[in-house]
């Protein structure tokens, strides 16, 4: 199947629907049109799926090889190119399904991005190019961000500065030089350079990307045992648990 994923440009987003379903769309916008105007070309290739759904587990929980963009969401829209399957169309990502709708697809669009570490509970940490603006890493993070240094070189974790509040999910146990929990991250995060003569976050060099990739490359669980918090490491693949 040869497809398009489109997803919307928060920047651009004056009625703020994304990750709404299009029972949402005339509420917010006063219109119930997908407006094609606010969303970029994030991806263009062929993947090898014989529906829709398979599309949505590819982009939401597998994520190939090469795709830096955001997992797949409500909002979001599919162009069927090319399939033996499925109708050739425009598919708008709904909260249940995907919508056959109209949709004028826009031209690809480069922008600047940072070289982050994603990292996402209950998924294996990543590589990922993210959007430089401040919205641009509030979406990734699903809020206002808040940074976050507790490693000796310039890097900076960035997450929901509310996540914990908010009740999001919980991801990734920090430990200190000894082995020693101090914090645990609550909701998806990135790991970014921090460079102390910059007032901008930096993209991760190849040892950084590296290094934080093989720190975070596993999802957690946690639990209480005699009164304390424990962190056990798994693999979303074969669900199976390692200890630190």
């Amino acid at each position: 199947m040869k497809i398009n994923i489109y997803q919307i440009d928060m920047k651009r987003d004056k009625n703020r629907v994304a990750f709404d379903g299009l029972e949402h769309l005339e509420k917010f916008q006063g219109s119930s049109i997908v407006d094609s105007s606010i969303y970029d070309q994030v991806f263009s290739g062929e993947v090898n799926c014989e529906n829709l759904e398979g599309v949505y587990r590819i982009f939401n929980t597998e994520l190939p090889p090469g795709y830096h963009a955001r997992s797949l969401s409500v909002s979001d829209v599919v162009e069927v190119v090319e399939s033996k399957t499925v109708k050739p169309s425009f598919y708008f990502c709904d909260s249940i399904g995907f919508k056959s709708i109209e949709f004028e697809s826009p031209a690809p669009v480069k922008k600047e991005t940072l070289r982050v570490v994603l990292v996402e509970p209950g998924k294996l940490a990543r590589e990922a190019f993210i959007g430089t603006e401040l919205s641009d890493m509030q979406a990734v993070v699903d809020g206002s961000i808040e940074q976050f240094c507790p490693f000796d070189d310039t890097i900076a974790i960035i997450c929901n500065e509310e996540g914990k509040v908010f009740g999001k999910d919980l991801n990734r146990a920090i430990y200190d030089e000894n082995g020693q929990m101090i914090e645990i991250m609550a909701g998806t995060f990135f790991v970014c350079s921090a460079p102390p003569t910059s007032e901008n976050f930096k993209s991760l060099s190849d040892e950084q990307t590296q290094k934080y990739m093989k720190l975070f490359r596993y999802p957690e669980q946690f639990f209480r045992f005699n009164e304390e918090i424990k962190a056990v490491k798994y693999s979303p693949e074969k669900n199976k648990s390692y200890e630190r």
